[in-house]
């Protein structure tokens, strides 16, 4: 699965990953984002991006996107 991927420069070590090639439903009080690129994943492959794939796809399928760190 292809995913975008945004930095928050808000928090500088936020990440987003969204199939939203705008990021437009990334979270708000992390905004703005700036796009960084693209980055395929597959369910199991390790750590790409500080998380693992599984969590990132869950995440995505459940809320639309995900945010690396969650803290």
């Amino acid at each position: 699965m292809q995913f975008y991927k945004f930095k928050s420069k808000k928090k500088a070590k936020k990440l987003g990953f969204t199939t939203d090639p705008e990021g437009a439903n990334l979270p708000a009080v992390l905004a703005p984002w700036e796009a960084a690129g693209t980055i395929n994943l597959r369910p199991g492959d390790g750590p790409k991006t500080g998380d693992n794939s599984t969590a990132i796809i869950a995440g995505v399928e459940r809320d639309g996107y995900f945010v690396y760190p969650s803290a």
